[in-house]
């Protein structure tokens, strides 16, 4: 017999815990299977997740109105998300079930994949739904670094600078330095330069209005893994 027929029909002859009790908050259940399993036993995780779903939609018994559907808050922790294949019940409750106390926290490997199991309308229920969206080691992954690039949005003019350079008429400029002068044609000339170089300084900025805040290129720098690194320097969060 492979691995699987005999450690599942052993895990599932008997049980010694309710999976209800996620949600009254007496209750941690892990689901462990070493990863050289993951797809062979995907339909058993898939049906773990389901019940467990099913328990947090439940009603409270003696509750009444809203906090029927309130219990403690779960957080689905799913590791190697997309081996378990579609559940439209994560689905539904990315969009649907936060007021139950569901929480999910998947892991993906690349950005390809929700949209590939669940299509882009599933993809942007799980992204648009989400607390928060954590980005790290991407660096090769050119959906991601993009999709982040776009989700930060472009630079606005009050981001680059204040306003347009004051310009001071000669004398006060003279007074607000202090400086002694040879002539006044050299003071002059100064005062001219450092009017035309904050006029181009600002013009300058504002030629940075509307692109983009983190270029994919950006982006890749600061969640990539340098040399030697273990695990990627830093990452960028989306926190709702």
């Amino acid at each position: 017999a492979k691995f699987g027929d005999d450690a599942l029909r052993s895990a599932m002859s008997a049980s010694s815990f309710d999976l209800g009790e996620l949600k009254t908050g007496r209750a941690t259940v892990y689901g462990v299977v070493p990863s050289r399993y993951l797809h062979a036993h995907a339909r058993f995780f898939r049906l773990l997740v389901r019940l467990a779903l099913n328990e947090m939609e439940k009603p409270l018994e003696g509750k009444t109105g809203l906090d029927r559907l309130k219990g403690t808050p779960c957080l689905f922790v799913l590791d190697e998300f997309a081996e378990l294949g579609r559940v439209d019940a994560l689905q539904k409750a990315a969009g649907r079930l936060s007021g139950n106390g569901v929480h999910l926290w998947p892991f993906l490997r690349n950005f390809r994949q929700v949209h590939d199991l669940y299509g882009n309308d599933g993809a942007e229920a799980f992204l648009s739904n989400a607390d928060a969206l954590i980005f790290f080691g991407i660096e090769q992954d050119p959906a991601a670094l993009q999709w982040v690039s776009t989700f930060a949005g472009a630079l606005t003019p009050a981001e680059i600078a204040e306003a347009p350079p004051v310009s001071l008429p000669f004398h006060e400029w003279k007074r607000a330095h202090g400086r002694f002068f040879e002539t006044e044609e050299k003071a002059k000339g100064r005062w001219q330069a450092a009017e035309q170089n904050a006029r181009a300084a600002h013009q300058h900025a504002m030629g940075l209005s509307g692109r983009a805040r983190l270029t994919a290129d950006a982006i890749a720098r600061l969640t990539g893994r340098g040399e030697g690194d273990a695990v990627a320097r830093s990452m960028v969060v989306f926190a709702g």
